[in-house]
């Protein structure tokens, strides 16, 4: 058995080393246009090396004697022109010599090949202080502009721009944080969850701008000077387009069926049409299966779960892969907020009609003398009080109990469940219900008194 991985992301990656893992006679061709040193890399490298947990940007990245060490055989350099499903053969070149193209046969194709910054060539090209980054390369330039910038503009207040942010608050530069919808973390939370958040960005160095006041940028001969608001302009040296992305799915046209949004068509077991053809990753949008609405929404964490669940189907291990439910998390501004399933906003675009319930809980028992909080929220249908989706914000490091919410969320509770739902009791440690069993319950009260 031969499979063939294109890109080496951190899907790709993933998927080729889970084969061969599995299967160590499964033939497995892993194929990147980067050079050895550019792959799998984390792309908010940035942050990791502002904030001291990096030395360089290069530590962000994936060994490729990791991958090859596994038995993966590694090709970049190489660019794939074409994909021919009838005969199960692929087109490449390398990049550095288009004369000579080769092909090469597969019993399994894996396509993982993510997604790429589309704003600043779109929108202006040859303009020389404007930039985006996903890429190391694209990273390093980006460290470049910034060492040598005292005025910077963020455009996007994703995970992406908001961590940027926080990496630049004591950096003693001007830094402008512009949204593009006047809502912080949009897709991931409730406003009001984000309030806290708010108020910390306007009490810090970093300048929150609402994004409608934003009316045009000042270009003289190919420079951004200044951003262009309605009532002043924003003198600039750089400005950043951190969230502006977009599919890589050209090799799939006309191959597999697409989505209206340029994403690919998957089953639960990540085949597409094809089901010799898996994909994987950033290309493969999230579905919600109440009416089949899909988003895309690109999430190291299920990319990389959606890799191992491709391998392991080809290896006959039979799984399906979540291509449901959305979990993620930042800790910016000193603050940790965690988000799992829908929110109260987005509900609706999805066929529910939800409701949402909010407290603020002790994490520590009555009996702790320096107490922290949770803020937490459940959203869930009113109907039939399946919980849709949770919400955390604390100054604590959350990350295990967001978890627990999204097992909770696959398992598909509702609001008496998970009032009950059994966690571990320590007097010394844990009050005897949990604050999500009291989330639930508190929110049940609530819908008995309508």
């Amino acid at each position: 058995m031969k499979t063939i991985i294109i890109g080496a992301s951190h899907s790709g990656i993933t998927a080729a080393l889970t084969i061969r893992q599995l299967d160590p006679e499964h033939e497995v061709v892993l194929i990147d246009q980067r050079t050895e040193k550019e792959l799998g890399f984390i792309s908010n490298g940035i942050n990791l090396l502002f904030n001291g947990i990096i030395d360089e940007l290069g530590q962000a990245t994936t060994k490729a004697s990791e991958i090859t060490a596994s038995g993966v055989e590694l090709l970049t350099r190489i660019e794939v022109t074409k994909i021919d499903n009838q005969k199960k053969k692929i087109s490449m070149q390398y990049v550095e010599d288009e004369e000579n193209p080769f092909t090469m046969t597969y019993d399994k194709l894996i396509v993982a090949t993510g997604t790429s910054p589309w704003i600043v060539a779109r929108d202006f090209p040859g303009v020389d202080n404007i930039y985006s980054y996903k890429s190391i390369e694209e990273s390093y330039r980006v460290l470049e502009a910034i060492e040598n910038s005292q005025t910077i503009a963020i455009i996007g207040t994703g995970y992406i721009g908001m961590e940027l942010a926080d990496s630049l608050k004591h950096s003693g530069k001007k830094v402008y944080l512009l949204d593009g919808i006047q809502e912080l973390l949009f897709r991931y939370f409730d406003q009001e969850m984000v309030q806290n958040l708010r108020e910390r960005v306007n009490d810090s160095e970093i300048e929150l701008v609402p994004f409608d006041q934003m009316t045009d940028y000042k270009i003289v001969k190919k420079h951004i000077e200044a951003v262009k608001l309605s009532n002043r302009e924003l003198p600039v040296d750089m400005v950043i387009f951190p969230d502006s992305i977009y599919t890589n799915v050209e090799l799939l046209e006309n191959i597999v069926t697409l989505n209206i949004d340029n994403t690919v068509a998957d089953d639960a077991a990540c085949r597409t049409s094809d089901p010799d053809i898996f994909a994987i990753g950033d290309i493969v949008p999230i579905i919600y299966p109440h009416h089949g609405t899909q988003i895309f929404m690109p999430l190291v964490n299920r990319a990389v779960r959606m890799g191992r669940a491709a391998a392991m189907n080809i290896c006959g291990e039979p799984v399906n892969g979540d291509l449901v439910h959305k979990t993620s998390a930042t800790f910016v501004f000193d603050q940790f907020l965690g988000s799992a399933g829908l929110t109260e906003e987005e509900s609706p675009l999805f066929g529910f009609q939800a409701v949402g319930f909010r407290e603020t809980f002790p994490l520590k028992t009555k009996f702790s003398k320096n107490q922290t909080y949770v803020d937490a929220k459940i959203v869930y249908e009113k109907a039939t009080l399946k919980v849709l989706g949770f919400q955390l914000v604390s100054d604590e490091f959350m990350a295990d109990d967001l978890n627990v919410a999204a097992t909770l969320l696959s398992e598909k509770v509702d609001l008496r469940q998970l009032a009950v739902h059994n966690f571990t009791f320590m007097p010394q440690y844990t009050a005897p219900f949990h604050y999500l069993n009291d989330l639930a319950f508190k929110a049940l009260i609530k819908e008995r008194k309508k």
